[in-house]
């Protein structure tokens, strides 16, 4: 194998390691993200909760019984 041969098998490797390593980072920055939003969505899915039970408590007040 000649010298030009061994530098672009090496360029090749290099720019197949850069790809991983972004395809890895792109993934890490991914699951920090989700990880970051779901306590906010768990957050907001409780209020809508709340409020829902508590809409339907005074209408149960509001309403007159027979």
């Amino acid at each position: 194998m000649d010298e030009q041969q061994q530098r672009q098998i090496n360029e090749a490797a290099e720019q197949f390691a850069s790809a991983i390593r972004d395809s890895y980072q792109a993934v890490s920055n991914r699951t920090v993200s989700a990880q970051q939003l779901n306590p906010e969505l768990t957050q907001d899915l409780f209020n809508r909760v709340i409020n829902n039970l508590r809409f339907v408590a005074e209408g149960n007040r509001s309403c007159p019984r027979s």
